[in-house]
């Protein structure tokens, strides 16, 4: 069996966390924005949304850790 090093997985876990990273500056923007402009955030929306960007983010890791498990036990 030939052990891919640049797995489709690896790709896909980076991109997942780029995307996720840029989103959570966007939050970071939007609540120094809303500061500036003396008005209180949405928490509990933000709260909502960035539960959701780390569950996404979970199963990506758990995915990629998966796959790795497969790769060194040489199974399918």
């Amino acid at each position: 069996m030939n052990v891919v090093k640049n797995s489709a997985m690896r790709f896909s876990f980076i991109m997942t966390s780029l995307a996720i990273f840029i989103t959570f500056m966007a939050i970071a923007f939007y609540i120094v924005m809303k500061t500036l402009h003396k008005e209180e955030p949405d928490w509990a929306t933000m709260g909502v949304f960035a539960g959701g960007i780390a569950a996404v983010l979970t199963g990506a890791g758990w995915n990629k850790t998966r796959q790795k498990e497969i790769e060194a036990n040489g199974k399918e």
